[in-house]
């Protein structure tokens, strides 16, 4: 089994939504308006697909990125004044060689080769490659499905993105996973297992690919980059009590997976540090891992966490000005 990872271009977002939610002032609908109107601590962050060559089941997309129009085109993409509220005509960035098409072309593969795609959650950065492969089942949580994240509406009415009508939909029914209560086995054999991990949406997933001798765990934004493994000093933004809570429980779980699986190598969406870029991205360019560059990885997070997932003092972030004119800035490396 091979895993690929896809990086789909970049977006702009502020400072405080990755790593502001351990205060008050990224929570709840303060964190909302913070969103919205914080123009002044902005940071470039990769967006990350996942491609996974199964040996029977064919090629599985995890999650879709972004396209095209949204990043070159995105007043007439996003028609409802909702989304134009809360989205910036900027905010993407995406080059033709880093379209999934390219990308997957470039492997050796074709979009239309792929059999399904896995939804971790439904935001939009995580759904515009959806137009790309249109014969492709998806997959995603019933919490997902239904979820109302815009409060009345859906995502499902708001998003261009949302481009099918139907999907597979998955109650996590196969039972107890190490330190998850329930789970999704995709395929039947184990190879791949869904894991519930709530918070940054309803219904979020993350998903477990079991490789010779170790395991590749892809999830979503539940943790947005590595360090958000410590939760109780980086947090990324919090809507409301309740999400907070599930939150904080999945990261408890995922850290809990890694004592238990503790050759599981962990691969977050948008780590904007040399752990995704340096590290996981030429790694995984042959799709999968040797020892000597799992050790590569144990290393670095040995340098990066103390006892118990505890950030080490020199890997806290901190807002770095932006060095021109401009207001975006980037985030101390670990």
């Amino acid at each position: 089994m091979k895993v690929y990872p896809l990086h789909v271009g970049d977006t702009r977002v502020p400072y405080g939504q990755f790593y502001g939610g351990s205060g008050n002032d990224w929570v709840g609908w303060r964190a909302a308006w913070r969103f919205m109107t914080d123009r002044s601590h902005n940071i470039i962050v990769p967006i990350y697909a996942f491609l996974i060559d199964h040996p029977r089941a064919g090629l599985i997309l995890i999650d879709a990125g972004i396209n095209w129009d949204m990043a070159h085109a995105h007043r007439q993409y996003y028609q409802r004044w909702g989304w134009r509220l809360i989205t910036d005509e900027d905010e993407y960035r995406l080059t033709r060689p880093q379209e999934l098409a390219a990308q997957v072309k470039r492997l050796g593969y074709s979009v239309e080769d792929i059999e399904s795609v896995v939804l971790t959650h439904l935001h939009e950065d995580h759904l515009g490659g959806l137009r790309e492969v249109p014969q492709a089942r998806v997959v995603l949580s019933l919490d997902a499905w239904n979820s109302k994240n815009l409060g009345v509406f859906s995502w499902r009415e708001w998003s261009p993105s949302f481009t099918f009508a139907t999907a597979e939909v998955i109650t996590f029914s196969s039972g107890p996973f190490h330190s998850f209560d329930s789970s999704q086995d995709l395929l039947g054999d184990g190879s791949i297992i869904l894991l519930p991990t709530p918070g940054h949406a309803d219904g979020h997933l993350s998903v477990l690919v079991r490789m010779a001798g170790y395991e590749l765990l892809i999830t979503g934004d539940v943790i947005y980059t590595l360090r958000h493994l410590d939760f109780e000093q980086v947090r990324q933004i919090m809507l409301g009590k309740r999400m907070r809570e599930q939150q904080i429980d999945s990261i408890r779980r995922i850290r809990r997976l890694r004592e238990v699986l503790p050759g599981t190598v962990v691969l977050p969406s948008h780590d904007h540090t040399t752990y995704q870029s340096r590290l996981l991205e030429i790694f995984l360019a042959d799709g999968e891992l040797s020892d000597q560059e799992r050790q590569e990885i144990a290393t670095y997070e040995a340098r990066l966490f103390t006892e118990n997932w505890h950030l080490a003092p020199a890997a806290l972030p901190h807002f770095v000005e932006a060095q021109d004119s401009g207001n975006v800035g980037s985030v101390a490396e670990p």
